[in-house]
């Protein structure tokens, strides 16, 4: 059956020495008492920070953690339910029993905003051992006053979920895909029986969520990410991605904006540590509570740093909870039992409820499974869950991929806006290898850790091409006739990482990539594979190109498609010496015409970077840079630094001779004879 629930709505007021609780409404009926806080500010700003470190811990119940929660929600719990409070409570309590009911307390704190800060969720009976977000029986919500009333909580099925998961590259990795895999599994059913859609924002930043938001209908916001109270501003923050990548801070202002104008949307679940804290002063500036105040039934956020285990456990109970029909408190209220129950002493107190639904039921969904007959019982110690060996090795793979791809992408970064500083990319690259050789370990196998594996292979100084191009054949021969979009995808991306790892390009491996792609409606990556083509002077460029010269999906034929199994190759014409390619990569001697004494031994890597010794002389001269090569122009630049403090920038237009080697021209008149070292 569904769970009911009886109120206890306790006003918490501000007064000149101390505080006044009030009862408004309750079975047991009303009453006030006048109270002051039971510790320090010094113990609280310690209890906060004591919370707030790293989570996750797996002791005894005696532990200090749990230890402190007791005395501070036990402390708390004596000096507000004291008086006619305390007998208030009781008779409710003794009612809602008799009725089989459960009883919700209401916490109102608009009059008393420097409380808000405090973790209420502690709150402890120690006469009963018992902490009153135990139990679905007696859930703890923050519910905020507003003048204009809730809007209508009916809603029209199937529910729709949104989830975005923000992980911008400047800010620490977190387990996100795995939840995002923990979140589809816990409403598979639903799912299945047509009642709710999961979709996924993969672009973490507010102009994709507000297009989405244009485009589709949504009942619930689930955002996986970073939050913080940044101090500057006396505000909770999101941390969204913005330009290149990094975090961007979002206000609960800026979001509630973009959310309030969405009105099919009750509820939003911010998986954020310090995601609902609140300035002394101020009980809306937190995300949460500035999301209620735009008019949104119901927030969940977390007033701690959340561990990723917790965060995993807290999505999965949770939703399931909603789908068993119970009211949003008590299905947080069943996440907090699931958090707690899987080893986890303290963490269970870190989601925090807001809500302006009267009856905590913000979705209609008659058609999902009932709740269990049985009352939920209260906590009883339990032995620490035993994980299964495979689900342990599934999460230690999702996580070491998730940093490896990370620092990757980092990698990346650094090698594109500053080539010539390889101390600065070169160490994201081996610790990416390091985390992807674990993985590799985990699932020897797996696609996706060994096209990682090839790519930064690629990367290394000096770089292992022939490894690299085994690794992405190996890619090529596992999803080969793959169906699957993201297989697909995976597929394309190791054809065109195999094409390029040699200059020039691989076309035949191009032209595969390219099918791929195309019929993925990637038109970016079907343009750039067209230009590469174009340049080797290849035909099957025409493949990927409409009849204007530009990648359209639309232009192709069967009699197209056939033509790319087999590439037609351009042999170059007998004497003419604009045909012989000139390949960069490797080891060239570049000697200075008419100077013999003078002369350098150059290896460019196919990363881009390149290393030089210049002879003078007697003397060699180290010179470290960055190189690139334009085919269509046969323009070579490199730009380096010699002796770690003066500059090197060369600009040299290639051209081919008889003998197999090439002069290189230099925008100052001096040129040079290109050798193979």
């Amino acid at each position: 059956m569904t769970l009911q629930y009886d109120d206890f709505d306790l006003a918490i007021q501000k007064q000149d020495s101390g505080y006044r609780a009030r009862v408004l409404n309750s079975p047991g009926g009303q009453g006030s008492t006048n109270f002051t806080l039971p510790f320090s500010e010094m113990e609280i700003e310690n209890l906060l920070l004591k919370m707030g470190h790293v989570r996750g811990t797996r002791r005894g119940r005696d532990s200090s953690q749990m230890e402190a929660a007791k005395k501070f929600g036990g402390a708390l719990f004596r000096a507000v339910f004291a008086d006619d409070v305390g007998r208030c409570w009781q008779s409710s309590t003794s009612t809602a029993a008799s009725k089989e009911n459960g009883l919700r307390l209401r916490l109102r704190l608009s009059d008393a905003a420097e409380l808000a800060n405090l973790p209420w969720e502690f709150l402890y009976d120690p006469s009963l051992d018992r902490f009153f977000n135990h139990s679905v029986e007696t859930p703890l919500v923050r519910f905020l006053d507003l003048p204009s009333p809730p809007r209508p909580f009916k809603t029209t099925l199937p529910l729709k979920l949104l989830v975005m998961i923000s992980l911008p590259e400047d800010e620490e990795a977190l387990a996100a895909e795995q939840e995002w895999r923990n979140l589809k599994q816990a409403v598979e059913e639903l799912e299945g029986r047509g009642l709710i859609v999961v979709e996924r924002i993969d672009d973490a930043t507010l102009a994709a969520l507000q297009t989405r938001l244009r485009r589709g209908v949504y009942h619930i916001f689930h955002y996986v990410g970073h939050g913080a109270f940044d101090v500057e501003r006396n505000e909770s923050v999101l941390l969204f991605e913005g330009a290149q990548g990094r975090a961007k801070k979002i206000g609960g202002q800026m979001l509630g904006t973009l959310l309030r104008d969405h009105k099919s949307l009750r509820l939003v679940v911010l998986n954020a540590c310090e995601g609902g804290r609140a300035a002394l002063d101020d009980p809306f500036s937190g995300v949460a509570q500035n999301l209620i105040r735009q008019g949104i039934p119901a927030v969940v956020a977390m007033q701690f740093a959340i561990s990723d285990d917790a965060a995993l456990k807290l999505s999965s109970e949770f939703y399931k909870a909603l789908a068993d029909n119970y009211p949003i408190d008590a299905a947080v209220s069943e996440a907090r039992k699931a958090i707690y129950l899987d080893g986890n002493e303290v963490e269970w107190a870190t989601p925090v409820l807001y809500s302006r639904a009267p009856d905590g039921v913000i979705f209609d969904l008659k058609g999902a499974p009932a709740a269990p007959e049985t009352k939920p019982a209260q906590i009883t110690d339990q032995p620490k869950k035993t994980i299964p060996a495979a689900q342990t090795e599934t999460l230690a793979f999702d996580v070491l991929m998730q940093r490896a791809e990370r620092l990757g992408t980092q990698g990346e970064r650094i090698l594109a806006d500053t080539p010539v500083e390889q101390e600065a990319w070169l160490p994201k690259f081996q610790e990416a290898f390091d985390y992807l050789e674990r993985a590799q370990k985990l699932q020897p196998d797996n696609p996706r850790v060994l096209y990682a594996l090839a790519q930064v292979r690629a990367r290394l100084v000096p770089p292992d091409l022939a490894t690299a191009r085994t690794l992405a054949r190996r890619v090529e021969d596992l999803l080969d006739g793959a169906t699957d979009a993201q297989e697909k995808r995976l597929l394309a991306d190791a054809y065109f990482l195999h094409a390029t790892l040699g200059e020039p390009p691989n076309g035949n491996l191009l032209t595969r990539a390219g099918n791929l792609y195309l019929g993925l409606n990637d038109l970016e990556m079907t343009g750039l594979i067209r230009k590469i083509m174009k340049r080797l002077e290849n035909p099957n460029y025409l493949i990927f190109t409409d009849l204007y010269g530009k990648p359209d999906v639309r232009f192709r034929s069967a009699e197209v498609q056939a033509q790319a199994a087999a590439p037609v190759a351009i042999e170059p014409k007998s004497g003419d010496l604009s045909a012989v390619l000139f390949n960069p990569v490797g080891r060239w001697n570049f000697q200075v015409q008419d100077e013999t004494e003078s002369r350098m031994v150059v290896e460019l890597f196919p990363n881009g970077t390149f290393q030089m010794a210049q002879q003078v002389g007697l003397y060699q001269v180290p010179i470290n840079g960055a190189w690139s090569f334009n085919a269509l122009t046969q323009n070579l630049t490199l730009s380096g630094v010699v002796n770690t403090f003066q500059s090197l920038a060369l600009n040299l237009t290639i051209t081919p001779l008889a003998s197999g080697a090439f002069t290189a021209t230099g925008a100052d008149g001096v040129s040079y004879i290109l050798t193979r070292a």
